[in-house]
């Protein structure tokens, strides 16, 4: 019984780790203390059902949204998806980009059967919140002072990966309404 218990406990240690390498901006926000005790409380709610630990933590963003004590950073569940997003997307597959030269071959009675989708290594995300800011405040390497005006506005953002880089841009209604309409 001790050894497994030894085995449990450095399985309970290596999930919460995973969940710090994927949520280094969550766990700053809540601090240590705090996201020790997020982190058990995900791991005995989630186990992992998979050998793969790229896909261990997608629950996180709607797990924090009802957390208790979290409810004074009611931005905490956008900025813990816009993590996840960006983990998924630097560990998404390589594709090739869409060839328009294809489409030029593609006779118009069959414009109507074609289908287009996102590229696997983009999200898309929402929020009320201006969850991009409060992410780059609270990268490392930030030079600013910290401070987020929460009231800066809604972010409507495109999660990208081009080459090995992962990218944020910016989106206005119209491009997020229509990169909307492709992913769904």
């Amino acid at each position: 019984a001790r050894r497994l218990q030894v085995y449990r406990n450095n399985h309970a240690s290596s999930l919460t780790e995973a969940l710090r390498a994927v949520y280094p901006v969550l766990h700053r926000l809540v601090g240590d203390e705090f996201f020790m005790h997020l982190a058990v409380s995900y791991v005995n709610a989630h186990p992992s059902r998979c050998g793969n630990l790229h896909g261990f933590g997608a629950q996180v963003p709607e797990f924090v949204a009802g957390f208790p004590g979290l409810e004074v950073l009611p931005y905490v569940r956008d900025v813990a998806s816009l993590e996840w997003s960006y983990h998924e997307v630097f560990h998404a597959a390589d594709h090739a980009p869409l060839d328009v030269a294809r489409l030029a071959v593609i006779a118009p009675p069959r414009y109507g059967e074609l289908k287009f989708s996102m590229h696997p290594a983009s999200r898309l995300l929402e929020s009320p919140y201006p969850v991009l800011r409060i992410w780059q405040a609270n990268q490392p390497d930030d030079g600013g002072d910290g401070v987020v005006d929460l009231h800066s506005g809604a972010n409507r953002l495109l999660v990208i990966r081009r080459a090995l880089d992962v990218e944020f841009e910016l989106l206005d209604r119209g491009d997020y309404a229509f990169l909307s309409a492709l992913r769904d």
